[in-house]
């Protein structure tokens, strides 16, 4: 089975970059914005009405439409939810599912089955930079699916966990976004005291072993020692406690590496400058993130939100290849230094709403990890979604 055998349209995007519209209603998501199959309205270009119609005109979206990265990487790929508007940017391939043939929900997963994945990545990997053509997406083997009913079964499983998370991501930002509108209201005054941050804070920047020397590396587990990346950043709002990758203790001891403790407050300042996350759990950073630690948790907090708001543009660029600042200016960023009374206010408003975000990005956490467990045992076959469904509902009830 090919995949243009159970849809009705694969189309490409335009191959151009949409104008950004400041007041704009629709959105263009690219590839960058396509992160965690999840869109990053952050990263996704604001289009007016009529930038839209034009990028949609071989194929107006609708819900449930699957959006398809075919570079960069190849892969990624999104639902279209209900709203707002959106259009697919640069690089992406939109897919409409036939619901004849496929529920549109469960090839949405199917997409994300490492079989499938594995089969695109192995079709791209003939060219300079690995990308995907239409007219290899549209003849793309496919493994066999089960039958519409267990598909159904399949997709709302899933779909619950995806749902719930999707609401705890909502209420993130909302703290988040809560955070930042009060620390922005206090605004600095003339006869606020700043001090560079290495003056304030143990700045400490992390390291990379050596890559080729894989002794030093492991998959995350209570014996290892999480690495965060840059990436690992992008995947949080405010807490980052899950890792990608981990190092072993024997690493961190040769290598010197930093271990940052629960409270400390990461910022990248390579490739991708200004990422920050609080710490909820010891973890080690590479190279490209640096860790404040205070013994105050009262700066803490104002510094979570002074990095947030930081324009690091202002910083310039040291790299001739690529966006980054070195670790000395990062150091030597002033903060202004708030009077101990309103510091205290703020840390009485701020600190409910952060452990409400380190509840949530843990419940974020465990529900992920379960879901991508769950995921190929039921593509595969070798679990039924109504063997599952009793241990979803008490995960979802228990983190209600």
């Amino acid at each position: 089975m090919i995949l243009s055998e159970i849809t009705t349209a694969i189309v490409d995007c335009e191959h151009k970059t949409a104008p950004i519209d400041p007041q704009g209603v629709a959105y263009a998501v690219g590839t960058k914005a396509m992160r965690g199959n999840r869109i990053d309205f952050s990263k996704a270009r604001k289009i007016s009405l009529q930038t839209y119609d034009r990028w949609t005109k071989r194929l107006t979206p609708c819900v449930g439409d699957i959006l398809l990265a075919r570079e960069a990487p190849v892969g990624s790929v999104v639902m279209l939810p209900k709203s707002p508007l959106i259009a697919p940017g640069q690089r992406t391939v939109l897919i409409r599912a036939n619901p004849v043939k496929v529920n549109p929900r469960f090839l949405y997963y199917l997409f994300q089955d490492e079989r499938v994945s594995s089969r695109m990545h192995e079709v791209a990997a003939g060219s300079t930079v690995p990308h995907l053509n239409v007219a290899d997406l549209r003849a793309l083997q496919l493994p066999i699916v089960p039958s519409l009913e267990e598909q159904g079964r399949i997709a709302d499983l899933l779909g619950a966990l995806d749902d719930k998370i999707e609401s705890l991501h909502r209420i993130l930002n909302l703290v988040d976004d809560l955070l930042l509108a009060r620390f922005k209201l206090a605004q600095p005054s003339a006869d606020w005291e700043t001090a560079c941050l290495d003056d304030l804070f143990d700045v400490r920047i992390g390291r990379t072993p050596p890559r080729k020397e894989t002794e030093w590396f492991a998959q995350p587990s209570a014996s290892s020692i999480a690495w965060a990346s840059i990436k690992d950043m992008g995947a949080v709002r405010t807490y980052i406690s899950h890792t990608e990758q981990a190092l072993t203790e024997d690493a961190v001891k040769s290598f010197r590496i930093n271990v940052a403790k629960i409270g400390d407050v990461l910022v990248s300042f390579k490739l991708t400058v200004g990422r920050v996350a609080i710490v909820g759990r010891e973890m080690c950073t590479n190279e490209a993130i640096a860790c404040i630690h205070s013994e105050d948790p009262l700066l803490s907090e104002w510094l979570y939100c002074f990095l947030k708001s930081f324009d690091y543009s202002s910083l310039g660029n040291t790299s001739s290849i690529g966006t980054a600042v070195n670790s000395k200016t990062i150091k030597a960023v002033r903060m202004p230094m708030p009077p101990g009374d309103l510091l205290k206010r703020f840390h009485e408003f701020s600190a409910p709403l952060l452990q409400i975000s380190q509840r949530h990005e843990k419940q974020v956490s465990t529900l992920t990890e379960l879901r991508d467990a769950l995921l190929p045992e039921l593509m595969s076959g070798r679990m039924r979604a109504d063997e599952l469904k009793g241990l979803v509902t008490s995960v979802l009830e228990a983190n209600s």
